[in-house]
Formats: structure tokens, sequence, C-alpha cells
């Protein structure tokens, strides 16, 4: 991972055996709190972020180069499921006109912990903009990586549907779920009234 001088800062590394309760997917070295790859030592990454005026938000480097083998260049890995205050200062100086947040879409889990990392994100960026520039677009299984060219053809429509839809009824319905079930804590939850008004 590098920084925005072009030097090492970090390291991301994909455990490709055969899944494992014992190990992370992912190994992380250095404070990925502090990363914004590859946003400084990609020149495609902002001239697509310019052209389109979006930036995706996803969980991880392979969510990331799933994306870029389909075309999408500006996107953003968060290295886990909440986007740091770094990469959050970063979105505020971009000030792109829309911000997808696409982490995992476990559907095959008891709890979908991407879907709802991905509400809470979207709550803690209202501190930043307004609600209508944040949009919530999983992918269509559960990481993009799992995706087939034909699987992309659809998550493509939905990323444009999505970018004129009004989502703010169906993101306040669920945010209020969450606050209910006692899944964000009570700080995150007073923002919730910021998505009515």
């Amino acid at each position: 991972i590098f920084n925005k001088h072009g030097k090492i800062h970090g390291f991301s590394g994909r455990d490709m055996k055969p899944a494992s309760q014992s190990r992370p997917k992912w190994k992380h070295l250095g404070k990925k709190k502090n990363w914004i790859y590859p946003l400084y030592v990609d020149p495609r990454c902002q001239k697509d972020i310019e052209k389109r005026n979006a930036i995706i938000i996803v969980e991880s480097i392979g969510d990331m180069l799933s994306l870029r083998e389909q075309g999408f260049f500006n996107v953003l890995p968060c290295f886990g499921l909440s986007v740091s205050t770094k990469l959050a200062c970063a979105l505020v100086q971009i000030n792109p006109e829309h911000i997808f947040i696409s982490l995992n879409n476990d559907t095959n889990s008891t709890e979908n912990r991407g879907e709802d990392a991905s509400f809470k994100n979207y709550l803690n960026l209202l501190s930043f903009f307004d609600k209508d520039k944040i949009k919530i677009c999983l992918p269509n299984k559960t990481d993009f990586g799992d995706m087939s060219s034909n699987d992309f053809d659809h998550w493509v429509k939905k990323y444009e549907n999505v970018k004129s839809s009004n989502q703010v009824p169906i993101i306040l319905e669920k945010c209020n779920k969450l606050a209910k079930q006692g899944k964000i804590s009570k700080t995150l939850a007073k923002k919730i009234k910021l998505i009515n008004e």
C-alpha cells in the first residue's frame, strides 16, 4: 500500500488456501486507518473519479480488482467494514457527486454484516455529505469476486438506477431497524434524524 508520496506504508495480502475458520481471509500490515489506496499512486483511479464524478467504496483490494476488470477504476477499498476518518477526509476533499457504499452482501449468513455496515457508514458520512449524495449499491453476490460477467451486467444497471433514485425512505427504514435491534451505537442512532431533514 503506497501513500501520497509514493512510499510504502502498509501491506495487504490474501490467503489463497481453502477457507478456514482459524485463519483470516485477509492480512493487513500497517495502520489501515491511514490507507487511501490506490488514489495517490494510480492516475487511472483519479481520472475515472473525475470522469464519473463518483467513488465506489468496497471492502477489499479483491473487490477493487474485480471492479477494475469491468472498467471501474473509481474504487477505493476501506480494508474492512468501516470508512476511516482519513478516507472520509479524502472523500470530502474530492467531493464527488456520488459516493457508492458497496460492501459485501452476506446474504448466505445469519447476519448480513456487509449490509449492516453499509448503513452504519451511510450514517457516519452524513456528518460530511448530503443524504442524497451517499448511495448504497451492494454486489449481487457475496462480493464482487464471486460475480460473473452476467452478474456484473445486472449490477451496472442497478448502479445506474441507484444513481438517480431516492434511496432515503429505504435507508431510513433500515437504520431505524438497526437502532431498534441495538446494532448501532446511540451516537450513530442520533444521526438518523439527519435523514429526515
